[in-house]
């Protein structure tokens, strides 16, 4: 089993974005926000896309006009897509003097006329992952190398062709077969390092990767619409758009009175998580997605706290709450007179485990408090009530004196340290002092 090194905001965001510049029909990227590393704002690892086309000399041109990505599913799905053998990769862009490009990777086995929707991967679609003590890396082929820590602190790989992993300085390299090395932030690749001393610095903006540079400061722009997504080279070409082209969508079932796949967790008990402790302030819930894995092994960044969060709508107490639509700000769930935003912790990143950061859990709850204070409190004070409306549905809430904000944190079983329950209670403390915010601690498998 393995986790999203990714030790930053997890769940969705359902606020607007103050990055961004907003032009007719687009939302352009503004390259004054742009970081050469990632934020501890909130991460999306989904690069999404709808549909797009490309070349390649091995074989027809009708099958990349065939080519569609879900949107916000582009890193695909719980498991990642293993490409190869079979892999064809398509290069849409390729410098002729840097190591810049861009190119796809996809299996052609599972295209057929019928299908809804194939899966690529790009080049930069790296992640870097935990299983237990072991570190797990998936290339942009979707294909796993396995690396097992040594008692010096050194990493050995499974095979040969899983390459070196090493952490220095507090960051994860990775080097390949090919002896490119890459360095992460957290699970997210943000430099690809090559054998003839050139480099490509990948650049997030809200979590979404937003441009790609070379070190002659030539950058592969990434513009994103919506769920729409266009790539545009140092020339100024822009490579692919589709604008409101969705993905067909997928064939109803054929009985619709079937069931909903669901794990079975009594026929799948997770060992050890009935003897957890819990109390006041904690609380254990037995939440996983259809595999009976852990949310926090088959999902990364965004997608995790939406899988999450919609995971926890099947589970009391959840079940008995009025979940709130995407567009409304920071509260996910309503209860009365008690509003719950749900947020997501992997307690396994080095980001929370850095001992020149010994504060970042609590840093991060604080960060937590002060989004909910000024994105829903205060223009609730404000104004008198905060709505928001998706696809018709619109939730609204009203000024109560009686309203109590609850915070509630998501972390896996067995991932928290002593130092870390420190900083919980710490932050616990800060939170009903300063912003009057009660903070919960649910612990999944």
């Amino acid at each position: 089993m393995s986790q999203s090194l990714t030790g930053i905001n997890d769940s969705r965001t359902r606020h607007a974005n103050p990055f961004t510049q907003q032009g007719p029909g687009r939302s352009r990227i503004s390259h004054r926000y742009l970081l050469p590393i990632l934020s501890s704002a909130v991460l999306t690892t989904s690069l999404s896309a709808t549909s797009h086309s490309g070349q390649d000399d091995n074989a027809e041109p009708r099958l990349y006009s065939a080519i569609r990505a879900s949107p916000v599913l582009l890193y695909s799905s719980a498991t990642p897509a293993t490409c190869s053998p079979g892999c064809i990769t398509v290069t849409d862009y390729q410098s002729e003097s840097t190591p810049l490009t861009f190119s796809r990777s996809y299996n052609p086995s599972v295209l057929t006329p019928e299908n809804s929707p194939p899966r690529w991967r790009h080049r930069y679609e790296i992640r870097l992952t935990q299983a237990g003590n072991d570190r797990i890396v998936f290339d942009h082929h979707g294909n796993r190398h396995r690396f097992t820590p040594n008692p010096d602190g050194s990493y050995k790989p499974t095979r040969k062709t899983d390459g070196e992993l090493q952490l220095k300085d507090g960051q994860y390299r990775w080097t390949d077969e090919h002896e490119i090395q890459h360095r992460f932030y957290g699970s997210l690749p943000t430099s690809l390092h090559f054998p003839d001393q050139q480099t490509l610095t990948l650049h997030y903006q809200q979590g979404q990767l937003a441009f790609v540079s070379d070190d002659k400061n030539r950058h592969m722009e990434i513009v994103h619409d919506r769920d729409d997504v266009s790539f545009i080279v140092p020339s100024g070409e822009q490579l692919f758009s589709k604008i409101s082209d969705p993905c067909p969508p997928l064939p109803p079932p054929t009985d619709p009175t079937d069931p909903i796949e669901r794990c079975d967790t009594e026929a799948n008990p997770v060992p050890g998580f009935l003897d957890i402790q819990s109390g006041a302030g904690v609380s254990t819930l037995d939440a996983r997605p259809a595999s009976c894995q852990s949310y926090f092994v088959e999902f990364y960044g965004t997608l995790r706290g939406e899988e999450i969060e919609s995971g926890l709508e099947e589970h009391p107490p959840y079940a008995a709450m009025v979940p709130t639509n995407r567009s409304f700000p920071i509260i996910d769930f309503i209860n009365g007179d008690e509003l719950i935003v749900v947020r997501s912790r992997d307690l396994g990143s080095p980001s929370y485990n850095n001992p020149d950061s010994p504060d970042a859990l609590y840093d991060r709850l604080l960060r937590d408090a002060q989004q909910i204070q000024t994105q829903f409190l205060d223009p609730l004070e404000a104004d008198g009530s905060v709505s928001g409306t998706e696809n018709g549905r619109t939730t609204h809430i009203s000024y109560g004196e009686q309203q109590q904000v609850t915070l509630h944190l998501l972390v896996r079983q067995d991932m928290a340290s002593p130092a870390h329950w420190q900083q919980i209670e710490s932050a616990r403390l800060a939170l009903a002092e300063r912003y009057g915010i009660s903070l919960q601690v649910v612990i999944i498998p």
